[in-house]
């Protein structure tokens, strides 16, 4: 197909139209759009598009520059998202150790499961970590001994073991009896 009878089909033409009928059409075309822009010739319409494609450009440059800037603050609100998240996680993990349901030993582990399954999932599993004894802290006290008079039957037992009666009362201090 020719480009006169594209060009004729896109004016409202006939297929067949002379080409100076397709340009007097075509010219009068672009003259009613240069006016119903405000210009009075193609030349002003051409003028006025060089000026809004010139805004245009304005634009998009200051959008760019806009963008890069939302992006470098999106960049810094995860930085400082990076740093609470370790420090939750830190402050998490040492009330742990001091609370002694982590041993020291185990935070590094600990930290890692953290940092791959979130501190909500850290907060549950906590809770359900029994309290195990802490290295440093003294062992729990037992019932206090109100008697050091022993039975028969238990001097027996501890002697067939070896035990002296000021070791066994001495355990059962600790709590160990």
């Amino acid at each position: 197909m020719k480009l006169a009878t594209l060009v004729a089909a896109a004016l409202g033409l006939a297929h067949d139209a002379a080409e100076e009928t397709i340009a007097t059409k075509l010219e009068e075309t672009m003259l009613s759009l240069a006016k119903a822009s405000g210009a009075q010739t193609l030349g002003g319409a051409l003028d006025m598009l060089k000026t809004a494609s010139a805004e245009v450009d304005t634009l998009r440059l200051a959008h760019e520059a806009e963008k890069q800037r939302a992006n470098g603050a999106v960049a810094k609100l995860e930085a400082i998202e990076t740093a609470r998240r370790a420090a939750e996680t830190k402050a998490m993990v040492d009330d742990a150790v001091k609370s002694g349901r982590l041993t020291p030993a185990s935070r590094e582990k600990f930290e890692a499961l953290v940092a791959k399954h979130g501190s909500e999932w850290a907060k549950d599993a906590l809770e359900m970590m029994p309290v195990q004894q802490v290295p440093d802290a003294p062992p729990p006290k037992g019932p206090e001994v109100t008697t050091t008079k022993l039975d028969a039957e238990l001097k027996e037992a501890l002697e067939y073991f070896g035990v002296s009666e000021q070791d066994h009362a001495e355990a059962r201090k600790r709590g160990h009896v």
